[in-house]
Protein backbone atom coordinates (compact mmCIF):
# COMPACT_ATOMS: atom_id res chain seq x y z
CA UNK A 1 0.00 0.00 0.00
CA UNK A 2 2.69 2.35 0.50
CA UNK A 3 3.42 2.63 -3.22
CA UNK A 4 0.47 4.13 -4.00
CA UNK A 5 1.41 7.36 -5.83
CA UNK A 6 0.68 10.38 -3.83
CA UNK A 7 -2.54 11.78 -6.34
CA UNK A 8 -3.81 7.98 -5.95
CA UNK A 9 -3.56 8.29 -2.20
CA UNK A 10 -5.03 11.63 -2.13
CA UNK A 11 -8.19 9.99 -4.21
CA UNK A 12 -8.88 7.46 -1.70
CA UNK A 13 -8.24 9.85 1.48
CA UNK A 14 -11.04 11.85 0.20
CA UNK A 15 -13.33 8.80 0.30
CA UNK A 16 -12.94 8.30 4.07
CA UNK A 17 -14.03 11.43 4.63
CA UNK A 18 -16.92 11.85 2.15
CA UNK A 19 -18.33 8.38 1.69
CA UNK A 20 -19.07 6.96 4.97
CA UNK A 21 -19.64 3.65 3.77
CA UNK A 22 -20.04 2.10 6.71
CA UNK A 23 -24.23 3.33 7.22
CA UNK A 24 -24.73 0.07 4.76
CA UNK A 25 -26.31 -3.34 5.46
CA UNK A 26 -23.36 -5.86 5.46
CA UNK A 27 -23.52 -8.50 2.42
CA UNK A 28 -22.80 -10.54 5.47
CA UNK A 29 -25.27 -9.24 7.61
CA UNK A 30 -26.71 -12.93 9.04
CA UNK A 31 -23.60 -14.58 10.15
CA UNK A 32 -20.87 -12.93 12.81
CA UNK A 33 -17.34 -13.19 12.30
CA UNK A 34 -16.43 -12.92 15.77
CA UNK A 35 -19.39 -13.30 18.49
CA UNK A 36 -20.78 -10.74 20.29
CA UNK A 37 -21.68 -10.43 23.78
CA UNK A 38 -24.91 -11.33 24.93
CA UNK A 39 -26.94 -8.46 26.44
CA UNK A 40 -29.26 -8.24 29.43
CA UNK A 41 -32.59 -8.46 29.91
CA UNK A 42 -34.13 -5.26 29.20
CA UNK A 43 -37.40 -4.13 30.64
CA UNK A 44 -41.00 -5.45 29.29
CA UNK A 45 -42.71 -2.63 27.54
CA UNK A 46 -44.60 -0.73 29.68
CA UNK A 47 -47.33 0.92 28.16
CA UNK A 48 -48.06 3.46 30.64
CA UNK A 49 -47.33 6.73 29.69
CA UNK A 50 -44.51 8.42 31.79
CA UNK A 51 -45.03 12.16 32.78
CA UNK A 52 -42.62 14.36 31.16
CA UNK A 53 -40.56 16.80 32.17
CA UNK A 54 -40.17 19.91 29.71
CA UNK A 55 -36.59 20.91 29.94
CA UNK A 56 -35.22 24.00 28.18
CA UNK A 57 -32.77 23.61 25.82
CA UNK A 58 -32.81 19.92 25.80
CA UNK A 59 -30.23 17.95 23.46
CA UNK A 60 -31.38 15.50 21.20
CA UNK A 61 -29.56 11.88 21.54
CA UNK A 62 -30.10 10.10 18.41
CA UNK A 63 -28.79 6.42 17.57
CA UNK A 64 -29.95 4.54 13.62
CA UNK A 65 -31.78 1.16 14.36
CA UNK A 66 -30.57 -1.26 11.19
CA UNK A 67 -34.23 -3.14 9.90
CA UNK A 68 -31.37 -6.44 9.43
CA UNK A 69 -30.10 -6.00 13.05
CA UNK A 70 -32.86 -8.64 13.91
CA UNK A 71 -31.13 -11.53 11.80
CA UNK A 72 -27.54 -12.50 12.71
CA UNK A 73 -27.31 -9.67 15.08
CA UNK A 74 -30.41 -10.79 17.08
CA UNK A 75 -31.10 -7.12 17.81
CA UNK A 76 -34.57 -6.56 18.58
CA UNK A 77 -36.88 -3.04 19.12
CA UNK A 78 -37.42 -4.10 22.54
CA UNK A 79 -33.55 -3.77 23.20
CA UNK A 80 -33.56 -0.12 22.23
CA UNK A 81 -32.35 2.20 25.52
CA UNK A 82 -35.38 4.45 24.75
CA UNK A 83 -34.86 6.24 27.87
CA UNK A 84 -31.95 7.37 27.12
CA UNK A 85 -32.58 8.48 23.48
CA UNK A 86 -34.44 10.99 22.27
CA UNK A 87 -34.25 9.95 18.27
CA UNK A 88 -34.59 6.94 16.41
CA UNK A 89 -33.71 6.46 12.40
CA UNK A 90 -35.12 3.27 11.51
CA UNK A 91 -32.46 2.44 8.32
CA UNK A 92 -33.04 2.14 5.06
CA UNK A 93 -35.73 2.77 3.24
CA UNK A 94 -35.15 2.67 -0.71
CA UNK A 95 -36.24 4.82 -3.84
CA UNK A 96 -36.92 4.09 -7.09
CA UNK A 97 -34.16 6.09 -9.19
CA UNK A 98 -36.95 7.37 -11.77
CA UNK A 99 -40.26 7.63 -10.51
CA UNK A 100 -39.21 8.73 -6.96
CA UNK A 101 -41.23 6.17 -4.76
CA UNK A 102 -40.38 5.42 -1.54
CA UNK A 103 -39.99 1.49 -0.85
CA UNK A 104 -39.54 -0.87 2.21
CA UNK A 105 -36.38 -2.57 1.92
CA UNK A 106 -37.43 -5.63 4.12
CA UNK A 107 -41.44 -5.75 4.75
CA UNK A 108 -40.88 -9.20 6.59
CA UNK A 109 -38.38 -7.43 9.38
CA UNK A 110 -40.43 -3.98 8.99
CA UNK A 111 -44.17 -4.76 9.07
CA UNK A 112 -44.76 -8.59 9.47
CA UNK A 113 -42.13 -10.61 11.80
CA UNK A 114 -44.27 -11.63 15.25
CA UNK A 115 -42.79 -10.74 17.93
CA UNK A 116 -43.97 -12.49 21.64
CA UNK A 117 -47.25 -10.89 22.52
CA UNK A 118 -48.84 -10.83 18.94
CA UNK A 119 -51.59 -12.72 17.91
CA UNK A 120 -51.89 -14.98 14.91
CA UNK A 121 -55.92 -14.55 15.48
CA UNK A 122 -56.92 -10.82 15.77
CA UNK A 123 -58.60 -9.66 13.22
CA UNK A 124 -58.18 -6.97 10.53
CA UNK A 125 -54.94 -5.32 8.62
CA UNK A 126 -52.99 -4.62 11.12
CA UNK A 127 -49.04 -3.80 11.34
CA UNK A 128 -46.42 -6.22 13.31
CA UNK A 129 -42.67 -6.62 12.96
CA UNK A 130 -40.12 -3.78 14.08
CA UNK A 131 -43.11 -1.14 13.24
CA UNK A 132 -45.57 -2.17 16.14
CA UNK A 133 -42.66 -2.46 18.54
CA UNK A 134 -41.39 1.01 17.88
CA UNK A 135 -44.83 2.42 18.35
CA UNK A 136 -45.12 0.85 21.85
CA UNK A 137 -41.93 2.05 22.38
CA UNK A 138 -42.94 5.44 21.53
CA UNK A 139 -46.45 4.86 24.00
CA UNK A 140 -44.28 4.23 27.11
CA UNK A 141 -41.56 7.04 26.26
CA UNK A 142 -43.24 10.25 25.17
CA UNK A 143 -40.30 12.06 23.96
CA UNK A 144 -38.74 9.56 21.68
CA UNK A 145 -39.32 10.26 18.34
CA UNK A 146 -38.26 7.58 15.18
CA UNK A 147 -38.04 8.69 12.08
CA UNK A 148 -37.52 6.41 8.42
CA UNK A 149 -34.60 7.12 6.90
CA UNK A 150 -34.26 6.78 3.21
CA UNK A 151 -30.95 6.18 1.50
CA UNK A 152 -27.75 5.14 3.28
CA UNK A 153 -24.54 4.39 1.16
CA UNK A 154 -26.18 1.22 -0.65
CA UNK A 155 -29.16 3.01 -1.87
CA UNK A 156 -27.19 6.07 -2.81
CA UNK A 157 -25.05 4.26 -5.36
CA UNK A 158 -25.87 3.57 -9.15
CA UNK A 159 -28.51 6.41 -9.03
CA UNK A 160 -30.96 5.74 -6.86
CA UNK A 161 -31.60 9.40 -6.21
CA UNK A 162 -31.17 10.50 -9.67
CA UNK A 163 -35.14 10.81 -9.55
CA UNK A 164 -34.53 14.24 -7.32
CA UNK A 165 -33.73 16.36 -10.33
CA UNK A 166 -37.27 16.08 -11.35
CA UNK A 167 -40.42 18.00 -10.49
CA UNK A 168 -42.97 15.41 -10.62
CA UNK A 169 -40.71 12.57 -9.32
CA UNK A 170 -40.19 14.35 -6.42
CA UNK A 171 -43.83 14.89 -5.47
CA UNK A 172 -44.01 10.80 -5.93
CA UNK A 173 -41.15 10.52 -3.29
CA UNK A 174 -43.00 13.08 -0.81
CA UNK A 175 -45.98 11.55 -1.27
CA UNK A 176 -45.12 8.16 -0.81
CA UNK A 177 -42.69 9.40 2.53
CA UNK A 178 -45.79 10.29 4.18
CA UNK A 179 -47.68 7.80 3.29
CA UNK A 180 -45.20 5.32 4.83
CA UNK A 181 -44.60 7.35 8.02
CA UNK A 182 -48.84 7.59 8.53
CA UNK A 183 -49.28 4.27 7.83
CA UNK A 184 -46.40 2.94 10.35
CA UNK A 185 -46.71 5.46 13.00
CA UNK A 186 -43.76 7.62 12.33
CA UNK A 187 -42.46 11.20 13.21
CA UNK A 188 -41.04 12.12 10.45
CA UNK A 189 -38.32 11.30 7.69
CA UNK A 190 -34.74 10.91 7.79
CA UNK A 191 -32.89 11.68 4.60
CA UNK A 192 -29.63 9.99 4.08
CA UNK A 193 -28.10 11.02 0.16
CA UNK A 194 -24.86 9.85 -0.17
CA UNK A 195 -23.92 12.39 -1.84
CA UNK A 196 -25.49 14.90 -4.33
CA UNK A 197 -23.21 16.02 -7.22
CA UNK A 198 -23.75 19.45 -7.73
CA UNK A 199 -25.71 19.67 -10.38
CA UNK A 200 -28.00 17.96 -7.57
CA UNK A 201 -27.73 19.81 -5.09
CA UNK A 202 -30.09 22.71 -5.50
CA UNK A 203 -33.04 20.32 -6.41
CA UNK A 204 -32.15 18.31 -2.80
CA UNK A 205 -32.83 21.43 -1.21
CA UNK A 206 -36.00 21.61 -2.82
CA UNK A 207 -36.77 18.67 -2.20
CA UNK A 208 -36.39 19.63 1.40
CA UNK A 209 -38.47 22.16 1.28
CA UNK A 210 -40.88 20.58 -0.64
CA UNK A 211 -40.87 17.73 1.88
CA UNK A 212 -41.84 20.51 4.66
CA UNK A 213 -44.12 22.08 2.92
CA UNK A 214 -46.00 18.46 2.57
CA UNK A 215 -45.25 17.82 5.98
CA UNK A 216 -46.67 20.95 7.89
CA UNK A 217 -50.24 20.68 5.30
CA UNK A 218 -50.36 16.68 6.62
CA UNK A 219 -50.28 17.99 10.28
CA UNK A 220 -52.82 20.74 9.39
CA UNK A 221 -55.27 18.29 8.50
CA UNK A 222 -54.43 16.10 11.54
CA UNK A 223 -55.07 19.27 13.51
CA UNK A 224 -52.02 18.56 14.75
CA UNK A 225 -49.93 21.70 16.13
CA UNK A 226 -46.00 19.60 16.82
CA UNK A 227 -44.52 19.59 13.96
CA UNK A 228 -43.60 16.46 11.76
CA UNK A 229 -39.57 16.63 11.64
CA UNK A 230 -37.34 15.81 8.87
CA UNK A 231 -33.64 15.14 9.45
CA UNK A 232 -30.55 14.95 6.91
CA UNK A 233 -27.34 12.30 7.39
CA UNK A 234 -24.91 14.85 5.89
CA UNK A 235 -21.10 14.50 5.15
CA UNK A 236 -17.73 15.60 7.40
CA UNK A 237 -15.70 16.03 4.04
CA UNK A 238 -14.93 19.26 2.09
CA UNK A 239 -15.44 17.89 -1.38
CA UNK A 240 -19.23 17.09 -0.51
CA UNK A 241 -20.29 19.49 1.89
CA UNK A 242 -19.15 22.46 -0.38
CA UNK A 243 -21.64 21.22 -2.38
CA UNK A 244 -24.41 21.71 -0.45
CA UNK A 245 -27.03 24.15 -0.37
CA UNK A 246 -26.81 25.06 3.63
CA UNK A 247 -29.00 27.74 4.43
CA UNK A 248 -31.34 26.89 2.19
CA UNK A 249 -31.15 23.46 3.66
CA UNK A 250 -31.88 24.97 7.33
CA UNK A 251 -34.85 26.39 6.96
CA UNK A 252 -36.41 22.91 6.06
CA UNK A 253 -34.40 20.21 8.70
CA UNK A 254 -35.11 19.87 12.23
CA UNK A 255 -31.76 18.23 12.43
CA UNK A 256 -28.34 18.37 10.31
CA UNK A 257 -26.80 15.00 11.53
CA UNK A 258 -22.91 15.37 10.76
CA UNK A 259 -21.57 11.78 9.94
CA UNK A 260 -18.14 12.68 11.68
CA UNK A 261 -17.11 9.13 11.55
CA UNK A 262 -14.91 6.72 8.76
CA UNK A 263 -12.03 9.38 8.06
CA UNK A 264 -9.95 6.45 8.08
CA UNK A 265 -9.76 2.93 7.44
CA UNK A 266 -8.76 0.29 4.65
CA UNK A 267 -8.27 2.79 2.12
CA UNK A 268 -5.34 4.96 3.72
CA UNK A 269 -1.90 4.14 3.78
CA UNK A 270 -1.24 4.42 7.25
CA UNK A 271 -3.17 3.59 10.26
CA UNK A 272 -4.95 6.76 11.71
CA UNK A 273 -7.65 7.98 14.06
CA UNK A 274 -11.22 7.16 12.46
CA UNK A 275 -13.64 10.06 14.16
CA UNK A 276 -10.83 12.65 15.26
CA UNK A 277 -12.58 16.14 16.66
CA UNK A 278 -9.56 18.22 15.90
CA UNK A 279 -7.17 18.30 12.81
CA UNK A 280 -3.93 16.74 12.84
CA UNK A 281 -3.80 13.64 11.64
CA UNK A 282 -2.17 12.57 8.24
CA UNK A 283 -5.87 12.31 6.76
CA UNK A 284 -6.19 15.81 7.25
CA UNK A 285 -10.00 15.04 8.74
CA UNK A 286 -11.56 16.63 11.42
CA UNK A 287 -15.29 17.16 12.92
CA UNK A 288 -14.58 20.72 14.20
CA UNK A 289 -13.61 21.96 10.66
CA UNK A 290 -16.37 20.52 9.40
CA UNK A 291 -18.71 22.33 12.04
CA UNK A 292 -17.30 25.34 11.54
CA UNK A 293 -18.28 25.44 7.71
CA UNK A 294 -21.77 24.43 8.11
CA UNK A 295 -22.06 27.11 10.41
CA UNK A 296 -20.50 29.64 8.43
CA UNK A 297 -22.71 28.90 5.65
CA UNK A 298 -26.09 29.20 7.88
CA UNK A 299 -26.90 25.80 9.50
CA UNK A 300 -28.58 26.81 12.98
CA UNK A 301 -26.70 25.76 15.61
CA UNK A 302 -29.02 24.13 17.68
CA UNK A 303 -29.70 22.04 14.70
CA UNK A 304 -26.61 20.77 14.20
CA UNK A 305 -25.67 16.70 15.70
CA UNK A 306 -22.37 15.36 16.05
CA UNK A 307 -22.29 12.15 15.12
CA UNK A 308 -20.55 8.93 17.02
CA UNK A 309 -19.58 5.35 16.19
CA UNK A 310 -20.05 2.24 18.04
CA UNK A 311 -17.49 0.46 15.90
CA UNK A 312 -14.08 0.88 15.52
CA UNK A 313 -11.86 0.29 12.23
CA UNK A 314 -8.91 -2.10 12.76
CA UNK A 315 -5.48 -1.75 10.66
CA UNK A 316 -2.95 -5.07 10.85
CA UNK A 317 0.75 -5.53 10.93
CA UNK A 318 0.92 -1.61 11.90
CA UNK A 319 3.86 -0.37 14.56
CA UNK A 320 1.17 2.09 15.54
CA UNK A 321 -0.97 5.29 15.04
CA UNK A 322 0.02 6.74 11.79
CA UNK A 323 2.29 3.94 10.34
CA UNK A 324 1.83 1.49 7.26
CA UNK A 325 -0.18 -1.28 7.80
CA UNK A 326 -1.08 -4.72 5.83
CA UNK A 327 -4.70 -6.07 6.44
CA UNK A 328 -7.91 -4.55 8.56
CA UNK A 329 -8.91 -7.86 9.80
CA UNK A 330 -12.05 -10.12 9.62
CA UNK A 331 -14.23 -7.71 11.51
CA UNK A 332 -17.30 -8.30 13.32
CA UNK A 333 -19.48 -8.31 10.53
CA UNK A 334 -17.12 -7.06 7.78
CA UNK A 335 -13.59 -6.63 6.97
CA UNK A 336 -11.83 -4.31 9.63
CA UNK A 337 -15.27 -2.86 11.08
CA UNK A 338 -15.33 -3.95 14.91
CA UNK A 339 -18.02 -3.86 17.07
CA UNK A 340 -17.66 -1.10 19.73
CA UNK A 341 -19.24 -3.53 22.11
CA UNK A 342 -16.21 -6.33 21.26
CA UNK A 343 -13.54 -3.22 22.31
CA UNK A 344 -10.80 -3.28 22.88
CA UNK A 345 -9.04 -7.09 22.69
CA UNK A 346 -7.32 -8.67 25.19
CA UNK A 347 -3.89 -7.64 25.50
CA UNK A 348 -4.16 -4.18 23.80
CA UNK A 349 -3.73 -0.95 25.12
CA UNK A 350 -6.33 2.28 25.11
CA UNK A 351 -4.79 5.01 24.30
CA UNK A 352 -6.94 8.64 24.46
CA UNK A 353 -5.52 11.48 22.89
CA UNK A 354 -6.97 14.69 24.42
CA UNK A 355 -5.66 17.05 21.71
CA UNK A 356 -7.04 15.41 18.68
CA UNK A 357 -10.20 13.80 21.25
CA UNK A 358 -9.59 10.80 19.80
CA UNK A 359 -8.85 6.90 20.76
CA UNK A 360 -7.68 3.87 20.06
CA UNK A 361 -6.76 0.43 20.96
CA UNK A 362 -2.85 -0.97 20.14
CA UNK A 363 -1.93 -4.74 20.61
CA UNK A 364 1.94 -4.31 20.28
CA UNK A 365 2.27 -8.43 20.00
CA UNK A 366 -0.13 -8.60 17.55
CA UNK A 367 1.00 -5.04 15.83
CA UNK A 368 -3.19 -4.97 15.37
CA UNK A 369 -5.04 -1.51 16.07
CA UNK A 370 -8.36 -0.25 16.40
CA UNK A 371 -9.66 3.35 16.25
CA UNK A 372 -12.75 3.79 18.14
CA UNK A 373 -14.60 5.83 20.23
CA UNK A 374 -13.96 5.26 24.66
CA UNK A 375 -16.15 6.58 27.09
CA UNK A 376 -14.00 9.74 27.87
CA UNK A 377 -13.49 10.91 24.24
CA UNK A 378 -17.50 10.36 24.00
CA UNK A 379 -17.67 12.62 27.45
CA UNK A 380 -14.98 15.36 25.54
CA UNK A 381 -17.08 15.51 22.18
CA UNK A 382 -20.39 16.05 24.28
CA UNK A 383 -18.12 19.13 25.86
CA UNK A 384 -17.28 20.10 22.58
CA UNK A 385 -21.00 20.07 21.95
CA UNK A 386 -22.58 21.65 24.25
CA UNK A 387 -20.04 24.81 24.45
CA UNK A 388 -20.73 25.29 20.53
CA UNK A 389 -24.73 25.37 21.47
CA UNK A 390 -24.99 22.59 19.10
CA UNK A 391 -27.89 20.00 19.07
CA UNK A 392 -26.72 16.96 20.76
CA UNK A 393 -25.84 13.69 19.13
CA UNK A 394 -26.31 10.20 17.03
CA UNK A 395 -24.36 7.44 16.64
CA UNK A 396 -24.26 4.74 14.28
CA UNK A 397 -25.81 1.93 15.09
CA UNK A 398 -27.46 0.30 18.23
CA UNK A 399 -26.89 -3.22 17.81
CA UNK A 400 -22.90 -2.81 18.32
CA UNK A 401 -22.68 -0.64 22.32
CA UNK A 402 -22.47 -2.19 24.91
CA UNK A 403 -24.97 -3.06 27.44
CA UNK A 404 -22.97 -2.13 30.81
CA UNK A 405 -21.49 1.13 32.67
CA UNK A 406 -19.42 1.38 29.38
CA UNK A 407 -22.50 1.96 26.93
CA UNK A 408 -21.48 5.07 24.98
CA UNK A 409 -25.24 5.93 24.63
CA UNK A 410 -25.61 6.17 28.02
CA UNK A 411 -22.38 8.07 28.32
CA UNK A 412 -23.58 10.74 25.87
CA UNK A 413 -26.91 10.78 27.48
CA UNK A 414 -25.58 11.65 30.92
CA UNK A 415 -23.02 13.93 29.80
CA UNK A 416 -25.99 16.37 27.70
CA UNK A 417 -27.89 16.34 30.31
CA UNK A 418 -31.91 17.36 30.33
CA UNK A 419 -32.51 15.44 26.97
CA UNK A 420 -34.99 17.30 24.12
CA UNK A 421 -38.56 16.51 25.38
CA UNK A 422 -40.73 17.04 21.96
CA UNK A 423 -43.46 14.87 22.33
CA UNK A 424 -44.18 12.20 19.54
CA UNK A 425 -46.97 11.54 17.48
CA UNK A 426 -49.08 8.92 18.68
CA UNK A 427 -52.64 9.50 16.35
CA UNK A 428 -52.69 8.12 12.85
CA UNK A 429 -56.66 8.33 11.70
CA UNK A 430 -54.91 8.29 7.67
CA UNK A 431 -52.96 4.82 8.50
CA UNK A 432 -53.76 1.66 6.63
CA UNK A 433 -53.40 -0.68 9.31
CA UNK A 434 -55.74 -1.00 12.05
CA UNK A 435 -53.84 -0.75 15.37
CA UNK A 436 -52.25 1.81 14.44
CA UNK A 437 -54.98 4.12 13.87
CA UNK A 438 -56.51 3.06 17.25
CA UNK A 439 -53.11 3.50 18.61
CA UNK A 440 -52.74 -0.02 19.90
CA UNK A 441 -55.43 -0.19 22.76
CA UNK A 442 -56.31 -3.60 21.57
CA UNK A 443 -53.36 -4.40 19.07
CA UNK A 444 -55.41 -4.17 16.08
CA UNK A 445 -59.12 -5.43 14.65
CA UNK A 446 -61.60 -7.25 17.13
CA UNK A 447 -58.97 -9.90 18.38
CA UNK A 448 -60.74 -13.50 18.71
CA UNK A 449 -58.09 -14.50 21.30
CA UNK A 450 -56.54 -12.50 23.75
CA UNK A 451 -53.17 -11.15 23.46
CA UNK A 452 -50.66 -8.42 24.82
CA UNK A 453 -48.81 -5.66 23.25
CA UNK A 454 -46.31 -5.57 25.58
CA UNK A 455 -43.76 -7.86 23.98
CA UNK A 456 -41.38 -9.39 27.04
CA UNK A 457 -38.17 -11.49 27.03
CA UNK A 458 -38.20 -14.78 26.32
CA UNK A 459 -35.38 -16.72 27.83
CA UNK A 460 -33.66 -19.69 26.34
CA UNK A 461 -31.05 -21.94 27.28
CA UNK A 462 -28.08 -24.62 27.08
CA UNK A 463 -26.66 -26.93 29.05
CA UNK A 464 -22.98 -26.20 28.51
CA UNK A 465 -23.65 -22.28 27.69
CA UNK A 466 -27.38 -20.23 29.08
CA UNK A 467 -28.28 -17.04 27.61
CA UNK A 468 -31.06 -15.09 27.71
CA UNK A 469 -32.44 -13.23 24.32
CA UNK A 470 -35.58 -11.79 22.95
CA UNK A 471 -37.33 -13.89 20.74
CA UNK A 472 -39.80 -13.39 18.02
CA UNK A 473 -42.68 -16.24 18.33
CA UNK A 474 -42.74 -19.57 18.40
CA UNK A 475 -44.48 -19.41 14.64
CA UNK A 476 -41.98 -16.89 13.18
CA UNK A 477 -38.06 -16.88 12.44
CA UNK A 478 -35.90 -14.38 12.18
CA UNK A 479 -34.01 -16.07 9.04
CA UNK A 480 -35.16 -13.37 6.02
CA UNK A 481 -37.95 -15.60 4.27
CA UNK A 482 -36.70 -16.34 0.45
CA UNK A 483 -38.97 -13.82 -1.54
CA UNK A 484 -37.39 -11.08 -3.23
CA UNK A 485 -38.39 -7.67 -2.61
CA UNK A 486 -40.08 -5.31 -5.01
CA UNK A 487 -37.16 -2.74 -4.94
CA UNK A 488 -34.17 -3.28 -7.26
CA UNK A 489 -30.69 -4.20 -6.01
CA UNK A 490 -28.15 -1.01 -5.57
CA UNK A 491 -25.34 -2.48 -6.77
CA UNK A 492 -23.49 -5.65 -7.61
CA UNK A 493 -20.86 -4.86 -5.36
CA UNK A 494 -23.04 -3.63 -1.71
CA UNK A 495 -25.51 -5.89 -0.67
CA UNK A 496 -28.52 -6.80 -2.24
CA UNK A 497 -32.38 -5.68 -0.89
CA UNK A 498 -33.68 -8.08 1.73
CA UNK A 499 -36.24 -9.92 1.23
CA UNK A 500 -40.54 -9.78 2.19
CA UNK A 501 -42.74 -12.77 3.01
CA UNK A 502 -46.15 -13.56 3.95
CA UNK A 503 -47.66 -12.74 7.21
CA UNK A 504 -48.66 -16.02 7.88
CA UNK A 505 -47.51 -18.17 10.60
CA UNK A 506 -44.60 -20.85 9.46
CA UNK A 507 -45.54 -24.24 8.82
CA UNK A 508 -44.87 -26.40 11.54
CA UNK A 509 -41.15 -27.38 12.76
CA UNK A 510 -39.80 -30.30 13.45
CA UNK A 511 -40.24 -31.63 16.93
CA UNK A 512 -37.23 -32.00 19.34
CA UNK A 513 -35.34 -34.90 19.99
CA UNK A 514 -34.96 -37.00 23.10
CA UNK A 515 -32.07 -36.08 24.67
CA UNK A 516 -29.47 -39.35 25.41
CA UNK A 517 -28.99 -40.00 28.76
CA UNK A 518 -25.22 -40.77 28.49
CA UNK A 519 -22.01 -40.05 26.70
CA UNK A 520 -20.70 -37.18 25.45
CA UNK A 521 -24.52 -36.04 24.90
CA UNK A 522 -24.69 -36.41 28.99
CA UNK A 523 -26.79 -33.48 30.38
CA UNK A 524 -26.88 -31.68 26.61
CA UNK A 525 -30.54 -30.62 26.10
CA UNK A 526 -32.26 -31.62 23.06
CA UNK A 527 -32.87 -29.68 19.78
CA UNK A 528 -36.15 -27.07 19.83
CA UNK A 529 -37.36 -25.65 17.23
CA UNK A 530 -38.85 -22.57 19.55
CA UNK A 531 -35.01 -22.25 21.31
CA UNK A 532 -32.67 -19.49 20.11
CA UNK A 533 -29.36 -20.68 20.02
CA UNK A 534 -25.67 -18.61 19.71
CA UNK A 535 -22.17 -19.88 18.55
CA UNK A 536 -20.57 -21.99 20.78
CA UNK A 537 -23.86 -23.39 22.20
CA UNK A 538 -24.79 -27.47 21.82
CA UNK A 539 -27.71 -29.32 21.32
CA UNK A 540 -28.61 -33.23 20.61
CA UNK A 541 -30.56 -34.21 17.47
CA UNK A 542 -30.67 -37.07 15.69
CA UNK A 543 -28.55 -39.43 18.32
CA UNK A 544 -25.88 -36.83 17.29
CA UNK A 545 -24.41 -33.76 19.32
CA UNK A 546 -24.69 -30.50 17.19
CA UNK A 547 -22.88 -27.15 18.02
CA UNK A 548 -24.05 -23.53 16.68
CA UNK A 549 -21.71 -21.85 14.97
CA UNK A 550 -23.54 -18.77 14.98
CA UNK A 551 -26.66 -17.36 15.90
CA UNK A 552 -30.02 -19.83 14.83
CA UNK A 553 -33.44 -20.52 15.40
CA UNK A 554 -36.09 -23.09 14.16
CA UNK A 555 -32.79 -24.13 11.82
CA UNK A 556 -32.52 -27.92 11.90
CA UNK A 557 -29.07 -29.38 13.01
CA UNK A 558 -27.87 -31.45 9.75
CA UNK A 559 -29.70 -29.50 7.15
CA UNK A 560 -27.08 -28.50 4.06
CA UNK A 561 -25.31 -24.85 4.93
CA UNK A 562 -27.31 -25.18 8.47
CA UNK A 563 -25.41 -23.16 11.48
CA UNK A 564 -24.69 -26.28 13.03
CA UNK A 565 -21.67 -28.30 13.26
CA UNK A 566 -22.15 -32.42 13.45
CA UNK A 567 -19.99 -32.97 17.04
CA UNK A 568 -20.83 -36.84 16.37
CA UNK A 569 -22.52 -39.63 17.74
CA UNK A 570 -23.72 -39.60 21.23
Amino acid sequence: MVSRSSLFVLALLGLAANATQIMHRPENYLYKMQPNQHFSDPPAHNVAQRSLETRANGKVNGAYFTNWGIYGRAYFPQQIPASKLTHILYSFADTDPTTGQVILTDTYSDQQIHYDGDSWSETGNNVYGNFKQLYLLKKANRNLKVLLSIGGWTYSQAGHFNFVTNTSARTTFVNSAITLMEDNGLDGIDIDFEYPTTAQATAFTALLSELRTALNNHATKKNETNPYQISAAVPAGPDEYRILDIAGMDKSLTNWNLMAYDYSGSWNNVSDDQANLYPGTTTGFDTDTAVKYYLSKGATASKLNLGLPLYGRAFENTAGIGKPFSGVGPGTWEAGVYDYKVLPFAGATVTENSTLCSSYSYDASKKELVSYDTPNIVAQKVAYVKSKGLGGTFFWELSSDKTDGDSLVSKAQSTLGGLDATQNHLSYPFSKFDNIRNGMVSGGGTPTSSSSTSPSPTKTSSTNSSSTSLSPTKSSSTSPPSTSPSSTSSSSTRPSSTRSSSTSPSSASPSPTKPPTGGKCAGVSAWSSSAVYTGGQSATYGGHLWTAKWWTQNEVPGTSGSAWEDKGAC
